[in-house]
């Protein structure tokens, strides 16, 4: 999949997806995916949502039109986009920088945790960057597939600027 954005006139964006189990939160990720001109979108296998009917209802058919590779270890996939030189930043309430505030110009990895647990503590640690969404109001967290559409947005308007 990192091959065939080099053919691509654009700057490649993939998507990780750690650990979402939710097929609705998961259908709603790839409908922005595919809203944002996500080069693809890859997946843990063993801790994944299935690719089921809800997900393809819920991403209104953007399923078929986003590649996803599903890998054994998020780490190796990683530092596979690390080689290529693609930045890999994790959206993390506890990130230092505002996503506002982050150059998403070049070419980048968006790392999405899981509803519960966020990104796992392993993962984290193979990353660029944290990053944040910034918040005023009194809850902790965003749904999972909110919080992406808006960093996958982010970096769309960034880059349409």
């Amino acid at each position: 999949m990192i091959q065939n954005t080099e053919l691509k006139k654009t700057t490649p964006l993939y998507l990780l997806l750690d650990g979402i189990t939710d097929p609705r939160n998961f259908g709603a990720i790839l409908r922005s995916a595919n809203a944002t001109s996500v080069s693809g979108v890859i997946i843990c296998s063993s801790s994944s949502s299935p690719i089921n009917e809800v997900v393809v209802k819920t991403s209104s058919g953007a399923i078929f039109n986003v590649p996803i590779s599903k890998v054994n270890n998020l780490k190796d996939a990683i530092y596979l986009l690390k080689e290529n030189q693609i930045e890999v930043i994790g959206l993390d309430q506890a990130g230092k920088n505002p996503i506002y505030d982050t150059d998403l110009l070049n070419p980048l990895a968006i790392l999405i945790g899981s509803e519960e647990k966020g990104i796992s503590k392993g993962v984290l640690k193979t990353i660029n960057q944290k990053i944040k969404i910034p918040m005023t109001g009194n809850v902790e967290s965003l749904n999972v597939s909110v919080a992406a559409s808006i960093a996958l947005f982010e970096v769309k308007r960034q880059r349409n600027s």
